[in-house]
């Protein structure tokens, strides 16, 4: 007789869950990590605002966006990766917020934050010796792409921040999104572990 387990979440399901958490998650740490250490400043602070000095809604649509796309690519790369266990990917999802708190607390000493956020990405890699190729390569592509993202919506006057390179953001951002893809394809390959759970027997 099958075993029970939880009740089977379907894909469709869980990858809009999956983008709104990493939205929510997000815009807590960009209000708490960021904007409460004075990394950077909205240049309409007050407008939807739930957290003092960010338009919350404006930010958590933004990084809804940024959602759906970890969410796609990171289902897309590291689906078939195998489960580390739900501790270890909330593990990695903590040394991510972690990175995050540090970067506010540190901000004035950018060259050793980027140095340690690299440092810390071979040991957080060390963490997850399967796939390893995929895992690197999410991580790169995110660290590609993101500070670019951010430096978009700052030329376009959305913020700013304050310590911030010819790029129009800090030299350590590229090294806080090599974090994030560690993150998101732990979390991504748990999702797909518990969507693929065969559903109780009626």
């Amino acid at each position: 007789m099958e075993a029970l387990g939880r009740p089977r979440l379907p894909v469709w399901a869980a990858l809009p869950l999956y983008a709104v958490g990493v939205a929510l998650v997000l815009t807590a740490c960009d209000a708490l990590c960021h904007v409460w250490w004075s990394v950077l400043v909205y240049h309409q602070p007050t407008r939807g605002s739930l957290f003092p000095g960010q338009p919350t809604a404006d930010v958590f649509l933004g990084f809804l966006q940024l959602g759906v796309f970890v969410a796609a690519v990171g289902w897309a790369s590291c689906r078939s990766l195998p489960a580390s266990g739900l501790p270890r990917a909330l593990g990695s999802v903590a040394a991510f917020v972690a990175c995050y708190a540090s970067s506010g607390v540190f901000q004035h000493h950018p060259g050793w934050l980027t140095a340690a956020f690299l440092a810390g990405w071979f040991l957080h890699l060390g963490l997850y010796p399967d796939g390893l190729r995929r895992r690197v390569g999410l991580s790169v592509l995110f660290a590609v792409l993101g500070p670019p993202w951010e430096g978009y919506a700052s030329a376009g006057g959305f913020f700013h921040y304050h310590d911030q390179a010819i790029t129009l953001v800090p030299a350590w951002l590229a090294g806080l999104y090599l974090h994030g893809g560690i993150a998101v394809s732990a979390t991504v390959a748990e999702v797909a572990a518990w969507t693929t759970r065969p559903a109780p027997n009626p």
